[in-house]
């Protein structure tokens, strides 16, 4: 990914800093980024993200019209994957304030 896009890939491990109705911000290396996300059809229906969550980026669908990253979110214990999958799209930078 280029511009203002974030660097993703598989096996990166992203921070949800905030999240919001239909958009989320989100901690890739020390930049944030706002993007939309979506869970999964396959998640579990006790899936929804919180602030802190950790997410494992398990695809990049770079080929797609909006590019696509499809992650899992890490048990907090164990950080192991929980179950719950989420599509982040339509990536955003913003600047620290803004957040």
């Amino acid at each position: 990914m280029h511009g203002d896009r974030p660097l993703i890939g598989k096996n990166r491990l992203l921070l949800i800093r905030q999240v919001e109705a239909s958009h989320v911000i989100v901690e890739i290396g020390s930049l944030l980024y706002r993007a939309r996300y979506m869970v999964t059809m396959e998640s579990p229906s006790r899936c929804q993200l919180q602030p802190g969550d950790y997410m494992l980026v398990l695809n990049v669908n770079l080929q797609a019209v909006h590019p696509m990253t499809i992650t899992e979110r890490l048990d907090q214990r164990t950080r192991t994957g929980d179950g719950c999958q989420y599509t982040f799209y339509d990536y955003e930078a913003i600047s620290q304030r803004d957040s």
